[in-house]
């Protein structure tokens, strides 16, 4: 090759323009503005202290908070290719709290202002700030219950609590909700969220007279298992169940059979796909935590999810009603559930037949039931830290960029090179934000939600 001649440079991914691009727009903005790194930094410090509000110092990588989702991996015997990981899903509990008679008027009437804030301002959210108690959001509309209401919905790092505006009762209603959908209990973990809630609650001035949990969700994810497996022994009528109903999931028009669903409130087991329905969401950080934390840290070809839910009524009938309740009976609710409420045979059975019990049970769910004993009955260790490194929030990001472009040809800014996309990026934020108020509050709440984004 000739001095004159040069090698092509090789094109850039799009994972890996996204990042130049960012790391450009970091550098423009840091040489254009005054304001430096330190003095940001500075101020978001002074807005900490200045809100009562302190993040653990933790190291680089790790997770803002101590919290480890109960997931735990085991095998299934007699199939070696198959891996799986036992964890909570849903967790709801009803409590009532007696709040200091020194803080109840003052607690209360801070969230009824706030709420009604909220209301006149046209705004979903904003942040309480109490003397006693770090920064949380309040939203503009309660949060309901069955056959109940609960006036105030906070948030304590990405849980939703509805608080009632009175005071507990021994005997009476309850007057908190605390409720934890698969997300949180996959990137936060079940119990130490709920200990954190309690901790947060405690703090608020209250203390807790009873709980009752509402409804709990018991789930297993089986990696390189597909749920079409399923699809041959539940159309020739290979399971016994207790349930008075069974729902194939299956495109009429496709024929694409993706699962099953098992009974009703209050007690439903259904059996999907998961990574299809991951891959209509874009989270990523909750597709990271599911790969490190129930995939043992590789994508699977397939994944199966199989799911208990359980509601209070079913939970009562089974001596189940408070949380210590379940968490101390888990392992023999779901072998109870695995053996004699839903259950897959090696061969078909007969509605009306007599001693249908005898049926030989499928060698899988032999497998399934005994994996899932034997998961609840370990013991949780503290997991480590989802790597941030491996989340790429690319569909975010296009999307960020999409409205940013929209948005950029409606103010009639020329962008011909990447490095113009990096002085627009900057007068479109400006724009956003025009007074320095502004832009700190919004630094403020990036800094405050980290906690909501901590796994």
């Amino acid at each position: 090759m000739e001095a004159n001649e040069r090698e092509e440079p090789r094109p850039k991914s799009p994972s890996e323009e996204v990042a130049a691009l960012w790391a450009k727009l970091d550098q423009r903005r840091i040489q254009e503005r005054a304001t430096t790194a330190a003095e940001q930094s500075g101020r978001l410090e002074a807005a900490a202290e200045a809100v009562v509000v302190k993040l653990p110092s933790v190291p680089a990588g790790a997770s803002l908070c101590n919290t480890h989702p109960h997931s735990s991996q085991v095998s299934l015997n007699g199939f070696p290719g198959l891996r799986a990981a036992v964890g909570l899903d849903w967790w709801e509990v009803r409590a009532a709290v007696e709040f200091k008679e020194s803080v109840f008027a003052e607690l209360m009437a801070k969230l009824e202002e706030s709420k009604r804030s909220c209301q006149d301002l046209q705004q979903d959210e904003k942040w309480l700030k109490l003397e006693w108690v770090p920064p949380f959001r309040i939203y503009r509309m309660g949060l309901g219950g069955t056959g109940e209401h609960f006036e105030y919905k906070i948030d304590c790092g990405g849980i939703d609590i509805g608080l009632g505006k009175r005071q507990g009762e021994l005997d009476g209603q309850p007057n908190l909700l605390v409720r934890m959908s698969g997300r949180e209990c996959l990137l936060k973990g079940t119990r130490e969220a709920y200990e954190q809630v309690k901790q947060f609650v405690g703090r608020l001035g209250a203390t807790f007279l009873w709980e009752k949990l509402s409804r709990v969700d018991v789930c297993m994810d089986v990696a390189n298992l597909a749920v079409r497996s399923f699809k041959p022994l539940i159309d020739s009528r290979c399971f016994i169940t207790r349930a008075k109903s069974l729902i194939p999931y299956e495109n009429a028009v496709t024929g694409e059979w993706t699962g099953f669903a098992a009974g009703k409130r209050p007690l439903r087991l259904i059996v999907y796909d998961k990574l299809r329905e991951q891959a209509k969401k874009a989270d990523d950080l909750y597709l990271q935590a599911l790969i490190q934390r129930r995939y043992e840290g590789s994508l699977p070809d397939h994944g199966t999810r199989l799911e208990f839910q359980m509601s209070r009524q079913w939970l009562l009938d089974h001596g189940v009603s408070s949380p210590d309740d379940f968490l101390e009976r888990q392992s023999a609710i779901i072998e109870k559930l695995t053996r004699e409420w839903f259950r897959v045979t090696a061969e078909p059975v007969v509605c009306d037949a007599k001693h249908q019990s005898r049926a030989a049970i499928h060698p899988l769910w032999i497998s399934i039931g005994e994996a899932f004993s034997e998961a609840l009955g370990m013991s949780t260790e503290p997991m480590a830290p989802v790597d941030r490194k491996t989340v790429n929030p690319l569909r975010l990001i296009k999307q960020g960029f999409g409205c940013l472009r929209n948005a950029a040809l409606q103010c009639g800014f020329v962008c011909l090179q990447p490095e113009h996309w990096l002085e627009v990026t900057g007068l479109l934020f400006d724009k956003a934000f025009a007074t320095k108020a502004q832009k700190d509050q919004f630094l403020k709440d990036y800094f405050f939600r980290q906690t909501e984004y901590a796994a």
